[in-house]
């Protein structure tokens, strides 16, 4: 574990004698993933803005006065197409398979083949009109995103995310698999209604380097400093004043020390599956390998959840903002989260069905792109409601395209309950 991790998980201080930070610290029974009794949210926030009418977009119709003649003719640009309708079909027909509902056809491009999969299933529901932030600035929309509040204004950085407010009031735990955990993870503070803790929090930026270094056999200089550390710790665990302003620093150590070391147990038993190393390297890799550890990250998580005691996940995927050249930025991205033997694909091959048929995904960004492409191939930010994506595998869904307006905070009601 190297200083940056030790400072972010540095929230945990003081949290291994709370009531309201729950993990079961001698719970490594064996290599098996432990029984899964609750839904798992799983926050994906793409952030950047995504532009999902360029995954799925209504089908091409010949009509001049038609929505499918009207869109094509829009967003021929976000697609690299000329003003011609015969480029437009020719697109549709060949780069999307076409989806059949009881609402009009539109199509899913070609390279997601697990979300198609996991439509044609019946496990997703598409959310057509979430109103959320009410600007184009991405810093204001991700926060009214994450704080779950589509009234939260520009400077409420103070206030809890949802997830959270989620975990306190399930007394669980929420688990950051994102670098830095972000602010849908803030729990609220009672003792300060104006600001929030991280008390039930649990930063996990890679699942395999939480323990703190154990001295080992080798006298070398590693050995000696961790050993050494270790003892200094454990002397100032007893003599440290509770109320010594380096009692935080002290009490980190015991934490992380406790934490560390059941997950590391655990984890030595169970390598990481084939199909998850593959994200990271080689001709299968991801183009964004801190998305690839994040997946293997959640994996390890759901190893580790009797521990974790772990009721959402946050994870996140940047770079959506395509204001040019979007057909040639967010296609690898869509694939990178959708595609055959890609992140979702790999993942839910690697676990059993009694695991992943708990996850609930919600996955969106902070606000919709404009319907028409601006003349540099892109298009650009639109206050308009956005479009988000649920998927579960244990539910299949009546109603899988969902158009009726809904804010992000009723959205929110209807996975916590």
């Amino acid at each position: 574990m190297n200083r940056r991790q030790f400072l972010q998980l540095s929230a945990l201080t003081g949290l291994a004698s709370s009531s309201k930070f729950l993990w079961a610290e001698n719970q490594v029974k064996s290599a098996k993933f432990p029984q899964i009794n609750r839904p798992i949210i799983v926050n994906l926030m793409l952030a950047g803005g995504p532009d999902f009418l360029h995954l799925m977009p209504p089908a091409f119709d010949a009509k001049p006065d038609s929505l499918g003649f009207k869109h094509w003719q829009a967003r021929a640009g976000v697609h690299n197409l000329t003003d011609k309708p015969a480029s437009w079909q020719q697109r549709w027909q060949q780069d999307y398979v076409h989806m059949q509902t009881n609402t009009p056809t539109f199509g899913i491009l070609k390279q997601c083949d697990w979300l198609i999969e996991m439509f044609n299933q019946g496990n997703v529901t598409i959310y057509t009109n979430v109103t959320a932030g009410k600007t184009r600035n991405h810093h204001h929309c991700q926060l009214v995103m994450e704080l779950g509040d589509s009234e939260a204004g520009l400077q409420a950085i103070n206030q809890a995310g949802w997830g959270g407010k989620y975990a306190v009031r399930t007394k669980t735990n929420i688990v950051s698999l994102t670098q830095s955990p972000r602010k849908i993870c803030h729990c609220p503070d009672p003792n300060n209604p104006a600001g929030y803790t991280q008390s039930h929090v649990i930063p996990a930026a890679n699942t395999r380097e939480m323990v703190l270094y154990e001295a080992t056999k080798k006298k070398n200089s590693h050995s000696i400093l961790a050993r050494s550390l270790k003892n200094y710790y454990a002397a100032k665990q007893v003599q440290m004043p509770v109320d010594s302003i380096y009692r935080k620093i002290v009490d980190t150590e015991s934490v992380l020390r406790q934490l560390g070391q059941p997950i590391t147990q655990r984890l030595a038993e169970i390598p990481v599956p084939t199909a998850l190393q593959a994200l990271m390297k080689g001709n299968k890799a991801l183009k964004s390998k801190k998305f690839a550890l994040q997946t293997r990250n959640l994996y390890d998580a759901l190893a580790c959840q009797d521990i974790f005691n772990m009721s959402m996940a946050s994870m996140d995927y940047v770079g959506w903002d395509s204001h040019k050249n979007q057909k040639e930025n967010i296609e690898p991205k869509f694939q990178d989260l959708f595609g055959k033997e890609k992140a979702l694909d790999s993942l839910y091959t690697s676990l059993d069905v009694d695991v992943s048929k708990n996850l609930v995904w919600l996955i969106g960004g902070e606000f919709a792109r404009t319907f028409k492409a601006n003349g540099a191939q892109g298009s650009d930010h639109a206050k308009t409601a956005q479009t988000m994506l649920v998927i579960n595998t244990g539910k299949q869904t009546k109603n899988p395209i969902n158009d009726a307006p809904i804010t992000i905070n009723n959205l929110i009601k209807t996975l916590t309950g």
